[in-house]
């Protein structure tokens, strides 16, 4: 960001007056392109004389006046468990509006600049792993979908709840569109990712038809940031999702117990455990709606790095085209090995919960 587009950003969101520092030509980024449900984003940290804040800067897709009631209604999914005692990390107002749009038709977006760590993606470790598990409880234990609830209308409610993962092939088409490079990677031994498609397309109403809530759906270890006395602070509300919890503790047990790496399965069944603590009905369920999410779980890995491979390759050029490929390669073996493996997991599922599953 030049000089120019962040004094207007400061005073557009009243962060103060920017501090810039000799010599001055550019904000840097200071985290890569990441994917969400509907945009891509990337983020700058801007320092004022009122402290350090984070500019979220959306791209991806033009901002419609339908996108802006989106952010609205995410950033009140953050405002409302702040409201019940969930420490998160909301965006900054300004007047009834979250987000800023420049003259070339790109959004922006403003936070506080939280001096606070993360564990590395893949990092096990067991006591912040059932924090976390007894986190998601305070955030799902009590509360009741409502018309509504958090401003959104059901035009937004049915967006949510509806299948927003593009065909992989066509993913993977525009990746070849950009770079030779990509050819060989998107072509080979990608029948596992297209039955998992398959599998996905012919599930998702499961998971989106029974007990549904305001989800954040991505409470890995790089959306949370830890306090110096342990307590987990929950940020980037980006993904918010309108479908069932049991999708958002399946997706951190996996996370949270290694799914980048090793998957500790003590670590898996015992986050899993502390489902069954909240909404007494929420844990009868078929062995068929854990694969359902299972499957769109790892859809959404998926298409989400093809996308961050895309926008790096189009932003940087060639020069981390070998990182690119590498890092996509990596991702499409632990996509299709877990595909294989969800039968197995199922049956770790049924055990953590000790009882066989019902559909409700």
């Amino acid at each position: 960001m030049d000089k120019e587009l962040t004094a207007t950003l400061c005073e557009y969101f009243n962060l103060g007056k920017p501090l810039f520092p000799r010599n001055f030509h550019d904000i840097e980024m200071i985290y890569p392109i990441m994917p969400t449900s509907v945009y891509e984003y990337c983020d700058f940290r801007v320092q004022t004389d009122r402290g350090s804040f984070l500019i979220k800067q959306m791209l991806g897709m033009p901002l419609t006046e339908a996108c802006k009631k989106y952010f609205r209604a995410q950033e009140q999914c953050a405002r409302e468990f702040q409201s019940r005692g969930i420490l998160t990390v909301s965006s900054i107002k300004a007047g009834d509006e979250v987000t800023y749009l420049d003259n070339k038709g790109i959004a922006y977006l403003a936070y506080p600049y939280v001096h606070l760590y993360s564990l590395p993606r893949g990092k096990v470790n067991r006591k912040l792993a059932i924090k976390i598990a007894d986190q998601n409880i305070s955030i799902y234990r009590d509360i009741v979908p409502s018309d509504g609830y958090y401003y959104m209308g059901e035009d937004q409610k049915n967006y949510l709840a509806s299948p927003r993962n593009d065909d992989i092939g066509l993913h993977f088409s525009e990746l070849r569109s950009v770079g030779k490079a990509f050819h060989e990677m998107t072509l080979k031994d990608c029948d596992p990712l297209f039955s998992l498609q398959d599998h996905y397309y012919q599930t998702i109403h499961l998971v989106n038809s029974n007990h549904l809530r305001y989800i954040h759906t991505e409470v890995a270890q790089e959306n949370v940031l830890w306090t110096a006395n342990g307590t987990p602070v929950i940020i980037n509300w980006l993904n918010t999702d309108y479908a069932n919890p049991a999708r958002d503790f399946l997706y951190s047990a996996l996370m949270w117990s290694g799914f980048h790496s090793e998957l500790n399965l003590s670590v898996f069944m015992e986050m899993l455990s502390y489902f069954e603590r909240t909404h007494h009905s929420w844990h009868l369920y078929s062995d068929q709606f854990v694969q359902a999410c299972f499957y769109d779980i790892l859809i959404d890995i998926m298409t989400k790095q093809v996308k961050r491979t895309y926008h790096h390759y189009v932003c940087d050029g060639p020069l981390d085209t070998r990182y690119l490929l590498t890092e996509l390669e990596n991702t499409k073996r632990l996509v299709s090995k877990y595909f294989q493996s969800i039968p197995f997991l199922t049956k770790v599922v049924d055990e953590s919960f000790q009882r066989k599953f019902m559909y409700v």
